[in-house]
């Protein structure tokens, strides 16, 4: 199995109060404009695709290190199908709590069937619209999501990233 990863990186920021390992997902078909890294646009051959085995090992290492949460930056507009994606999902919380950014609606098919997925902790949902912002701006159709470990159910956080 293989994904088109293009950089990890760690982020204090992208999950409020977690030290968060993020795996930049390429190949993205989304073409927002105004996006903050247009470069996971760039269309990736199959063969440059990053094994799974050092995507964990990676996670992993990370964990060691203080991580304390995952996040796939991207995946519902990358070409990578969504069982994989949902194995994917699987194995990763298998080392760390995951969470996953979406550029599809909080509705969308993919986005009702990751949600079943009971090993998804995080959901970031909406397209980056330009005139509306990211998560820290109070108009924006984005929304950060978490589940709930009691009840299972999912619940709006946005305004985690908002500043009042």
């Amino acid at each position: 199995m293989k994904l088109p990863v293009v950089d990890t990186t760690i982020s204090l920021t992208e999950i409020p109060d977690k030290v968060t390992v993020v795996f930049l997902i390429g190949n993205c078909h989304g073409k927002c404009p105004g996006c903050h890294s247009e470069y996971l646009s760039i269309p990736l051959p199959k063969n440059s695709w990053v094994d799974f085995d050092i995507i964990q090992k990676r996670a992993q290492e990370q964990k060691n290190l203080g991580a304390n949460a995952i996040l796939l930056m991207g995946g519902t507009t990358n070409g990578i199908p969504l069982p994989i994606l949902q194995e994917v999902i699987k194995r990763l919380s298998e080392i760390l709590p995951v969470g996953l950014y979406s550029g599809a609606s909080y509705n969308s098919t993919s986005n009702k069937e990751l949600r079943k997925n009971i090993n998804l902790t995080w959901l970031k949902t909406g397209e980056f619209i330009e005139e509306k912002g990211g998560l820290d701006n109070s108009q924006t159709n984005q929304k950060f999501f978490v589940r709930d470990l009691k009840s299972k159910e999912w619940k709006d956080v946005t305004y985690l990233f908002q500043k009042s």
